[in-house]
């Protein structure tokens, strides 16, 4: 679950229940000091009423003290004198009990004050129902505004968590937006200093991760550097052991040594070429390059090897076509891809480059006759070491990976498709635009 949505879901619960016990709370608090008042009332009215003297027109009569609040009065007196009543349609029971207490009548439940004195007594009493419509009315007022502000206070907590999680937004793109090669330091910026140990960390991280990388690419180097010279003797040795022996068994093995010998070299060569490319990974500095002179140039360096095969390598569509990056990785990752075509294209076929614009975007294509490469392959041969034919005795499996990892570093991508139009193979390098 997102943070954004957690942190809502968990602040909105809490407010909630928050709101939910002071609502609860404020409409039983208040019933409560509604029924302390009235009964505060009822003890009012009880002292105030005295005999009824002041009230009542004479001892035998009733008096009209009936209100809105559902009040009635009795006064008795121990002389034996009649009683004085506000209201001769409630039915006060027989039995006087001090203080508070309940009883019913055809009117309905009565809750009765009785303030006894040594020559009367008087009992208020007040309709349940009157108590109960008061004090629920002033529950409802205390209440109602605690559970309309809840719904206010999940608006508010979205709000609020957007706004807080709005400030890791910039943290976010910075670390999206990183190449995998990327291992620079994160800037926290503006983001929160509660932060900080985990971009620290990360850092760190990040910067062991460069060391190895480092140490990996300058292992590889040296060693790809030292087994140059060595592998560069023996095929010499080879080949004057070849000129020298007049044995054919003999030089039919020597071929095949020195087939093996080649290899390596090869393989040696290629990687020195990659770990130079990954070393120039964030290094390079991008000027403007003219894509159809790079055609030209590399056609120019491989048209002999495609003569020796029979094989048409030429310039199918070049137009003036500037792109931005460095000029010898552009040369480098075009060899790779033509010198690739020519390799594999069978005797007597074709090998095509262009040069165009789709859009604002530059684009080389080299296409030639292949046989292709199964749908499911595409992919993979971008992979290090990753060969279609294991026994095939040319090629290191290296070369379209450095043209991957040149792509990757200026912002272009390369792609391998099926020719539909007939047998053969297409490679696609799309540059970004730029103004």
């Amino acid at each position: 679950m997102p943070l954004r949505l957690s942190l809502i879901i968990a602040f909105s619960v809490v407010f909630t229940i928050l709101g939910v016990v002071s609502a609860v709370y404020g409409y039983v608090s208040a019933r409560r000091e509604v029924w302390d008042l009235l009964d505060l009332q009822q003890r009012q009215i009880a002292h105030l009423i005295g005999d009824g003297s002041g009230v009542f027109p004479n001892k035998a009569s009733a008096a009209d003290f009936s209100n809105e609040d559902g009040y009635a009065v009795e006064v008795l007196f121990t002389d034996g004198q009649p009683p004085r009543v506000s209201r001769t349609d409630v039915g006060f029971p027989a039995t006087v009990v001090p203080g508070f207490s309940n009883f019913a009548d055809v009117s309905g439940e009565w809750r009765v004050f009785a303030l006894v004195g040594e020559r009367h007594t008087v009992r208020v009493a007040q309709l349940l129902a009157e108590r109960e419509e008061l004090s629920t009315d002033a529950a409802w007022s205390a209440a109602i505004p605690i559970l309309v502000a809840i719904p206010l206070a999940w608006g508010i907590v979205w709000a609020l968590v957007g706004a807080i999680v709005g400030r890791l937004r910039p943290l976010v793109e910075q670390v999206e937006q990183r190449s995998t090669d990327d291992t620079e330091p994160v800037a926290l910026g503006d983001g929160p200093a509660e932060l900080r140990p985990l971009v620290e960390a990360m850092n760190r991280a990040f910067t062991r991760q460069r060391a190895a990388a480092e140490q990996q690419k300058h292992f590889l180097a040296d060693a790809a550097h030292e087994l140059r010279t060595p592998v560069t003797a023996l095929a010499l040795q080879i080949e004057s052991l070849r000129r020298a022996n007049g044995d054919p068994a003999l030089d039919e093995l020597l071929a095949e040594t020195t087939a093996g010998v080649r290899r390596a070299s090869t393989l040696i060569s290629r990687l020195l070429q990659l770990a130079r490319q990954e070393a120039r990974a964030t290094a390079t500095v991008l000027a403007d390059v003219r894509l159809d002179e790079v055609a030209l140039r590399v056609i120019g360096d491989i048209v002999i090897t495609a003569e020796r095969k029979d094989i048409d390598l030429g310039v199918k569509k070049s137009a003036l076509t500037i792109a931005r990056g460095d000029e010898a990785d552009l040369v480098a990752l075009l060899e790779i891809l033509v010198d690739n075509s020519v390799r594999y294209t069978p005797a007597g076929g074709t090998v095509d480059v262009s040069v165009q614009a789709d859009g604002p975007c530059p684009v080389l294509i080299v296409e030639d006759t292949g046989p292709g490469i199964p749908e499911a392959c595409l992919e993979r041969v971008f992979d290090r070491f990753f060969r279609l034919d294991e026994t095939e005795k040319e090629g290191a499996g290296l070369g379209l990976a450095i043209a991957r990892v040149i792509a990757v570093r200026h912002g272009a991508t390369v792609s391998l498709e099926n020719r539909r139009d007939r047998q053969g193979l297409r490679a696609i390098v799309r540059f970004p635009s730029f103004s």
